[in-house]
C-alpha cells in the first residue's frame, strides 16, 4: 500500500503496525485471540496519540485478514468518531461480528472488500482454524459478508455506514482474481481501495 500510494503520489502518511507473530506464523495470527486483543488495545493507544499529536488530521485504519480483527478490537475502544474511516480488506473475523463500537468510532463507517471466490483462506482455513473471534459455524465476513446486528432502532443507523463490496470476475483487470491476497494488488488498490482515503 505504501509503494501504490507513492507511485499514486497521494498526501497519504502510511504507518504500519507490526502485530503478527512473525513470517509463516499464520495460524498462530488467527487463533492467537489474547495476543489480538493486546494487540488492538496498542492500536487503540497508537491512534489516540496521534490524535493527540494532531487532532485535524484524518485517521484512517486499515487490516487484511486476520489484522481486521486487530483494527476492529482497536476501533471498538475508540471514541465516537475518532478515526475518518475503516477499511477491511478479506476481514477473516465472523460474518456475525458485531461492528456497532467499530461503526461509532469512524466517522464515515467502515468498507469491507469481500470475495466468495476466497475459498481456500477464508473458506477451508476458517472452517479449520476458525475466525480470529474464535467462530467456525458462522463463516467468515472476509467471503460472505457481514450480517448486521440489529437490537435497536439506532442500530439501523449505525450500519447504514457498513458499506461492503463483493468481488466480481469483472475486477480481474485490477490483478484481484478473487483469491485472499488480491485486494492489496496495486491496480485494486488504485482503482478501489485509495480512492477512499481522499
Amino acid at each position: 500500500m505504501r509503494q501504490t500510494i507513492a507511485e499514486a503520489q497521494m498526501p497519504l502518511e502510511v504507518h504500519s503496525f507490526r502485530w503478527t507473530h512473525g513470517y509463516l506464523r499464520v495460524v498462530s495470527d488467527q487463533i492467537h485471540s489474547t495476543h489480538l486483543q493486546r494487540a488492538g488495545r496498542k492500536l487503540a493507544d497508537l491512534v489516540l496519540s496521534c490524535r493527540q499529536e494532531a487532532p485535524d488530521q484524518r485517521i484512517y485504519l486499515v487490516g487484511h485478514s486476520a489484522g481486521c480483527g486487530v483494527v476492529l478490537i482497536a476501533a471498538e475502544q475508540l471514541p465516537p468518531n475518532t478515526v475518518e474511516r475503516i477499511v477491511l480488506l478479506a476481514p477473516a473475523v465472523s460474518a456475525k461480528r458485531d461492528l456497532r463500537g467499530a461503526l461509532r468510532s469512524s466517522c464515515q463507517g467502515i468498507d469491507a472488500f469481500i470475495s466468495s471466490r476466497d475459498w481456500c483462506c477464508l473458506g477451508l482455513g476458517t472452517l479449520l482454524a476458525g475466525t480470529t473471534d474464535r467462530c467456525w459455524l458462522t463463516g467468515a465476513a472476509g467471503k460472505i459478508g457481514f450480517q448486521p446486528t440489529l437490537t435497536a432502532p439506532e442500530d439501523e443507523v449505525l450500519y447504514a455506514k457498513l458499506r461492503q463490496y463483493p468481488w466480481n470476475p469483472s475486477l480481474s483487470w485490477t490483478g484481484h482474481k478473487g483469491g485472499h491476497y488480491g485486494s492489496y494488488q496495486p491496480g485494486f488498490l488504485r482503482a478501489f481501495v485509495l480512492p477512499l482515503l481522499q
